[in-house]
């Protein structure tokens, strides 16, 4: 029984006056010395301050610039170099140099995905060269790819010329000045199928590009006009990939030619 002479409860702790004073100095100590908990807004600055704000500002040399998604997507050239940066989500990305430019160099956009050509000196002729980049996760997709499957063979030095660059989606396609016509994916997982009649050379030419006809007949400016990428996004999620299918086309004589072909998409686990 306690000392209160309450049944049933035990005293534990028999603390005389000075010692009960003690363990209360002490307490109130320890509880003193306990950190004070950081208001929201301390919190939120040094959040911000441990990861710091990605700028994008405006350049010179500027040669694409995207608003949206509350922020600025930007491509420029300094020198000899291209170079991006974007505050857009989910594109975000700190000033990253791309890799080489030169005068005459083309720029497509899409997303993330940045294609370019280079022109370069190849056997007395200047030929363009294509690269393509991932530019949040740093990846290189093409790294100066010829952009004609017969190069520099005419001699006459403009037939691996890009005149038309375009990007979609997750895709890349180019018109040269011989009338050549070309794709690429980044997860192509097969050759492409024909849509028309498409005239050759026709397939795969170089890993992630392939041919889709030449077509010298056809006036180069409407050619590359016409060129067009649609994309019909998969719903199928087959071990972590949807398989989405890319057609590429060009308009000749009124009929439409190209090909299509099947190109893989990371998506989250549904497990």
């Amino acid at each position: 029984m306690s000392r209160c002479g309450c049944p049933g409860i035990v005293a534990t702790m028999n603390f005389t006056r000075p010692a009960r004073r003690a363990a209360l100095g002490l307490l109130t100590l320890g509880l003193l010395a306990l950190p004070a908990a950081p208001a929201p807004a301390a919190a939120a600055a040094a959040a911000a301050k441990a990861k710091p704000k990605i700028v994008c500002p405006k350049h010179s040399g500027e040669l694409v610039v995207r608003q949206g998604s509350g922020g600025v997507q930007r491509v420029w050239h300094d020198k000899d170099s291209l170079y991006t940066c974007s505050t857009r989500q989910p594109y975000r990305s700190a000033t990253l140099r791309l890799g080489p430019w030169g005068p005459g160099s083309r720029v497509a956009l899409s997303g993330n995905l940045v294609g370019w050509t280079v022109p370069t000196r190849a056997g007395g002729a200047t030929v363009d060269r294509i690269h393509w980049g991932q530019t949040n996760l740093r990846n290189t997709l093409l790294r100066g790819v010829k952009a004609a499957k017969t190069g520099s063979g005419s001699g006459t030095g403009r037939d691996a010329r890009v005149t038309r660059l375009v990007a979609f989606a997750d895709a890349l396609a180019w018109v040269t000045a011989d009338g050549g016509v070309y794709g690429a994916l980044p997860l192509a997982d097969d050759a492409p199928e024909a849509i028309g009649a498409p005239l050759a050379p026709f397939g795969v030419f170089d890993g992630r590009v392939f041919a889709l006809g030449t077509y010298a007949d056809v006036p180069n400016a409407e050619l590359a006009r016409s060129l067009r990428i649609t994309v019909k996004r998969g719903d199928e999620n087959v071990e972590c990939v949807y398989v989405d299918d890319y057609r590429f086309t060009v308009d000749v004589g009124g009929s439409v030619v190209g090909g299509t072909a099947r190109s893989g998409r990371h998506a989250p686990c549904p497990f």
